[in-house]
């Protein structure tokens, strides 16, 4: 959190009650997953709760509830969630869809038990590289098989199987009554009195 968005927020907050900081005061100094309670900066008008400046294990600066950092709902000034994100480039995002391959690997990963999934495919960070590296982008118009259904999912079992192609000649439903439609009007006159 920047020093700009600190005193921002700061702007916002009104004092605290002496008695709300005093029950609060003991947690001052304390570590809280990443962060370390330093001092108690005020209380939010809405919300109530009192807002405590806390120092991060990376250096960072964070204002953030007390409530929030005792229940381990905030334990870093973000840093942690950064570390956490797998970049790839697969997965969907805001601006873009995930790509086929990796829709693929996150329903395996759904659908098959651990103990029916090769072991490089299971784990969250590098499983979807590995089975990428194993089983190539998908080619147009194909799906993901399983060749033996007896065996586990890894890469001498699984294929990208190409689609049958539609048979141009099987007419459609709508187009087998069209068809019906137009031989019943013309085998039937229609007399006009």
């Amino acid at each position: 959190m920047t020093e700009d968005t600190i005193a921002r927020i700061e702007k916002t907050l009104i004092p605290s009650t002496p008695k709300k900081v005093e029950s609060q005061v003991q947690h001052i100094g304390k570590k809280f997953g990443h962060l370390t309670v330093l001092e108690f900066v005020g209380t939010h008008p809405k919300r109530k709760t009192i807002f405590a400046k806390c120092k991060c294990d990376c250096g960072d600066m964070a204002l953030v509830s007390i409530s929030d950092v005792k229940r381990h709902h905030t334990t870093s000034c973000g840093c942690r969630m950064q570390s956490r994100i797998i970049i790839h480039g697969e997965a969907s995002s805001l601006k873009r869809r995930a790509t086929n391959e990796y829709v693929v690997w996150v329903r395996l990963r759904k659908r098959a038990p651990r103990s029916e999934m090769c072991e490089k495919w299971i784990n969250k960070k590098t499983g979807y590289l590995s089975f990428l590296e194993d089983m190539g982008r998908r080619p147009d118009r194909c799906f993901f098989e399983r060749i033996d259904q007896s065996k586990p999912y890894n890469k001498g079992n699984c294929h990208w199987k190409p689609m049958k192609p539609k048979n141009p000649t099987r007419l459609t439903k709508l187009e087998k009554l069209k068809a019906e439609y137009t031989e019943f009007n013309e085998r039937t006159e229609w007399v006009v009195s």
